[in-house]
């Protein structure tokens, strides 16, 4: 998965599970999100790109001490591996390279030529 393509949601969830250094769950991942790329993701799509992550290897867990509130939760906190991190790299180094398009290009490239914005 070294040379995969992030969509822009995973690479947002992977960077920002990079900055927390081994303290990530899911609440503080979607909190991040939002404050740093300005993305609300729901649970559950958040959910879903963790489990591919773990698949890949990209990302490692481990629980949580609970929490002091009685009845308290374990929490699953997620770790990036060497290979997520290879991952995360590649694909910043290809979104700093990605050449700019000015917005009079895109009715061209889309074919709309005709149309003006």
């Amino acid at each position: 998965m070294r040379n995969s393509i992030l969509t822009p949601n995973e690479f947002m969830i992977l960077d920002t599970i990079a900055s927390e250094r081994g303290e990530a769950y899911l609440a503080s991942i979607r909190r991040m999100v939002k404050v740093n790329h300005s993305k609300d993701l729901s649970y559950g799509r958040q959910a879903d790109i963790l489990e591919k992550f773990e698949r890949a290897g990209l990302v490692e867990f481990r629980w949580s001490e609970p929490t002091s509130k009685p009845g308290g939760r374990y929490k699953k906190l997620y770790m990036i591996t060497g290979e997520g991190r290879a991952v995360l790299h590649s694909n910043a180094s290809a979104l700093e390279n990605k050449p700019q398009v000015a917005p009079s290009a895109i009715p061209v490239l889309m074919g709309l030529s005709r149309f003006t914005l």
